[in-house]
């Protein structure tokens, strides 16, 4: 282009007479080849930004089937596939976004719920995948709220109040769950094992094997609890809930006499 316009330039560079006419009709000519060289410019700083864009696009298309062809069949079934997106599931070393399906994989053991981007992005001990949060670990998930889900290995979500897994939440309340050493969400009693949650009375529930959560008392999955009354249920490897007895072990309880039984 600069050749050209130096060449046209110079075809016009000097007026063949001085006169007015010849004069104003070389600078006319000049002003013509300066607009010419800038259309020209102007187009070809357009044919190469589109052949820088085709190679970015290129570039992009080449990296994607390359992570296509990485994604062996093991990968795909060691993972749980959640709606995300690629600008939140690209850059943990522990997720994969996978372009075909539009999914974000994630770990298996990782606890994964509703949330909200400003209380899970970039929380320790989770992941926002765009649309859904994870907790890094197994865990139980109850409602509760942001000010009383705390304590180790807690995480509020945004909506949700995840504990460690293997806990049980019931319904209970904030004072007497807390007294017992256990995790109030702010809607739930979470227990650190499974229990069976029975009715009963906080005075009533206080052997080493009950848990009184503030509106039920929870003793161990093994044991029978059914009706019966505070005097008959005093021998040994049974308890009184305040409302029905339990029997320390697995049993099968039916209707029967005193004197017979």
């Amino acid at each position: 282009i600069a050749p050209l316009a130096q060449a046209l330039m110079c075809s016009v560079a000097r007026p063949r007479s001085n006169t007015p006419t010849d004069l104003a009709a070389a600078m006319a000519m000049r002003a013509l080849v300066v607009f010419a060289a800038v259309v020209f410019a102007a187009v070809a700083a357009a044919e190469a930004v589109q052949a820088e864009d085709g190679d970015c696009a290129s570039l992009l298309a080449t990296k994607v089937v390359e992570q296509r062809r990485a994604l062996s069949a093991e990968e795909i079934t060691l993972r749980q596939w959640l709606p995300g997106s690629w600008s939140f599931c690209h850059a943990d070393e522990s997720v994969v976004w996978s372009s075909e399906r539009g999914l974000c994989g994630v770990p298996l053991d990782w606890t994964c719920t509703t949330g909200t981007s400003d209380m899970c992005f970039e929380k320790a001990g989770a992941f926002w995948t765009g649309d859904k949060c994870c907790v890094r670990a197994p865990s139980t998930c109850a409602a509760g709220l942001h000010e009383s889900c705390e304590g180790k290995g807690v995480v509020w979500t945004g909506t949700k109040c995840c504990v460690p897994g293997g806990s049980m939440c019931v319904a209970g309340c904030a004072e007497a769950c807390m007294q017992g050493g256990n995790l109030w969400t702010g809607t739930y009693c979470c227990l650190p094992e499974q229990q069976q949650c029975v009715a009963g009375m906080e005075g009533s529930c206080t052997s080493e094997s009950m848990t009184w959560t503030g509106s039920q008392c929870c003793v161990p999955e093994e044991w029978t609890c059914a009706a019966g009354t505070i005097e008959g249920c005093r021998s040994p490897g049974q308890s009184w809930t305040g409302t029905l007895c339990c029997e320390e072990s697995p049993k099968q309880c039916v209707a029967g006499m005193e004197a017979s039984c």
